[in-house]
């Protein structure tokens, strides 16, 4: 008779070390094409935090909005730009679009996130598999400087298996997600990747 194991699962809520673009240093973070980057960490400057699960916007992360702001989305009518009673919500600090829910951050781009996580001596000879729910669009996924692998869904979680990457005790996780629609092609006003969600 087989043995069996209750599947067992380490929660990866709480704080992540966190980077954009515009924090990273001059090699604006590992690109996803390497195979092995023993120097993966330095290569990225992490001087931010961030809580998850959530998005950026709901962590206040990522550029000030303004009146200035590419949003995905198409604004149809220009009177927001030259419309008198429109001023106000073009001011710095008051931006609101008159199309759209306006949330106070906005990003495209890449963004990095890096947690240390024990593996349990008891897992080993056990298949690891590293569960990301609903990252937005692209994601990368380094452990202990090794690329693992990219996933590209917008409708299903980003699996990645990991048994070859982890050791018991202490490991680094990197996970690089890209937001930038234009590298999935939907088309314009696509509603799988809109300004509202």
């Amino acid at each position: 008779m087989a043995q069996t194991f209750a599947q067992d699962t380490i929660s990866l809520a709480g704080k992540w070390e966190f980077a954009t673009n515009q924090n990273a240093v001059s090699h604006n973070g590992p690109k996803s094409d390497d195979k092995a980057t023993p120097s993966l960490s330095s290569r990225i400057k992490f001087d931010d935090s961030i809580l998850l699960p959530a998005s950026m916007p709901e962590r206040d992360k990522g550029d000030e909005v303004t009146a200035e702001t590419r949003w995905v989305g198409s604004l149809y009518d220009s009177s927001y730009y030259f419309n008198p009673y429109m001023k106000k919500y073009r001011e710095r600090g008051n931006v609101k679009f008159p199309f759209f829910l306006t949330p106070n951050r906005h990003y495209v781009g890449k963004a990095w996130y890096r947690r240390y996580v024990d593996i349990p001596t008891t897992w080993a000879d056990r298949h690891i598999t590293l569960f990301l729910e609903r990252p937005h669009i692209i994601s990368t996924l380094w452990v202990n400087g090794k690329l693992v692998g990219s996933e590209e869904s917008l409708s299903v979680p980003h699996c990645y298996d990991i048994t070859s990457y982890v050791n018991a005790g202490n490991n680094e996780i990197v996970i690089e997600v890209d937001n930038d629609p234009d590298k999935v092609g939907v088309g314009q006003d696509s509603h799988s990747v809109t300004d509202l969600t």
